[in-house]
């Protein structure tokens, strides 16, 4: 079992880590984690990793840097470890019984598909994340 690491730290930790060393350079961006959740606001717990927690992170783009977001997701779905601190990075598709909840799932193929979302400044999402199959 892995020791329990509140969401906002793994996030934080996520993006430091892993995520922001595959970026290209020269990216006018900013990185965090808004909207529903209760690692957003601090009230995580164990019983919040069944559906829509673990290492994740939104990615704020300029407009001038749009365009780049599809190439950068797929840079990432190739090259993004399989977990993170002991937690997959791959997630399900969103489940439409659930209310679209996505959960953590491991995976063995050469592709993750992860759950680091790009977004213009005005919160419009670019791109689509969910891409892969396995």
């Amino acid at each position: 079992m892995v020791a329990f690491i509140p969401g906002m730290e793994l996030a934080r930790d996520f993006f430091e880590d892993i995520v922001e060393p595959l970026l290209p350079g020269a990216l006018a961006l900013s990185a965090g984690l808004i909207g529903p959740g209760s690692e957003v606001l601090g009230f995580d717990s164990e019983m919040s990793t069944n559906h829509d927690w673990g290492p994740r992170v939104m990615i704020f783009l300029s407009a001038s840097d749009h365009g780049r977001a599809e190439r950068i997701a797929e840079v990432l779905r190739r090259d993004l470890p399989r977990e993170f601190r002991g937690y997959p990075t791959n997630f399900s598709q969103p489940d439409p019984d659930d209310k679209g909840s996505r959960r953590m799932q491991t995976v063995s193929g050469r592709e993750v598909n992860h759950r680091v979302e790009f977004l213009g400044l005005n919160r419009s999402r670019i791109g689509s994340p969910c891409r892969c199959s396995d």
